[in-house]
């Protein structure tokens, strides 16, 4: 996809998903996405996350690429400022719809995640589990998630946000199945970036809206969207990559985000944040890689 002119525009905040755009389908940060975000910092530009992911399960990420910018975590539900892990806005799961959530899920027999955001919890350790590990995560605390709920009136636990995963076609038609019936909440269903055939399934608070945070990150920053970087590779991006100046789908980023994007570069195996930067550095900073 081709990409109109906006050399006149000189990029502040870089925003990155993780995985599928950070990380690759090995699950590493290919070493050419460091040198670009590298670049970017030398350049001046702010790097941030925007990711479904917990917060928790990017610190080393933060730390190794030197993230700075005020982030989202748990697909917009939480933003924190990266450098001191301040919560800067939360929007949390109430009690009573943990539990409809829950119920719901019991009821299609689904795999469960519950996500506070320092922890997250599942009835037993498995095979869903321990492939979720994968994408970064450390070990659940495995307990009957209804006994995580009975703490939430009684406790400081908060929850932020439930997950499920199908790993075949039957699993996926239960799990579509579920989220039809989740209209109260935010939803996002993305497919498994290490994982061909696996189904991820974010709930989160109504409340938790990525345009929203869009918006609260440029107040935090003081930047206007056409100052603004986004590369992503799913639907769960869709907001920033429609809304910053310089969105950018990864070449394996789904098909309809692309139509969305300024620029579609290369996958994230081929080098595809590395050549984006490039372009961007060569027309709006005058600096030839």
């Amino acid at each position: 996809m081709g990409h109109s002119s906006k050399d006149q525009l000189t990029p502040r905040l870089a925003v990155f998903d993780i995985d599928g755009t950070l990380v690759d389908s090995r699950g590493h940060i290919p070493a050419s996405t460091k040198f670009a975000l590298k670049l970017l910092r030398e350049s001046g530009v702010q790097l941030g996350l925007a990711s479904g992911r917990p917060a928790f399960s990017a610190k080393e990420i933060i730390s190794e690429l030197k993230i700075t910018a005020p982030s989202s975590f748990f697909s917009g539900a939480l933003v924190i400022d990266p450098v001191t892990n301040q919560e800067l806005q939360a929007k949390y799961l109430e009690s009573t719809e943990a539990l409809e959530l829950l119920e719901l899920a019991r009821k299609q027999n689904l795999y469960f995640e519950l996500y506070s955001t320092t922890n997250y919890f599942t009835d037993c350790e498995n095979d869903y589990s321990k492939m979720h590990q994968q994408y970064g995560l450390p070990r659940p605390q495995s307990i009957q998630l209804e006994k995580i709920l009975q703490q939430l009136d009684t406790t400081n636990l908060k929850l932020i946000k439930a997950l499920s995963i199908a790993c075949n076609s039957e699993e996926r038609e239960r799990l579509l199945h579920y989220s039809q019936q989740l209209s109260n909440f935010s939803v996002g269903i993305t497919p498994g970036s290490l994982h061909q055939g696996v189904t991820f399934l974010n709930i989160t608070s109504r409340k938790a809206n990525r345009s929203a945070v869009f918006d609260f990150i440029l107040g935090q920053t003081n930047l206007r969207p056409e100052e603004v970087i986004a590369f992503g590779d799913g639907l769960q991006d869709l907001e920033f990559i429609s809304r910053a100046g310089f969105g950018i789908a990864l070449g394996n980023a789904q098909e309809e985000l692309k139509q969305h994007a300024w620029m579609v570069t290369k996958s994230v195996d081929n080098d595809g944040i590395f050549h984006a930067v490039k372009t961007i550095l060569r027309n709006n900073f005058n600096k030839i890689v």
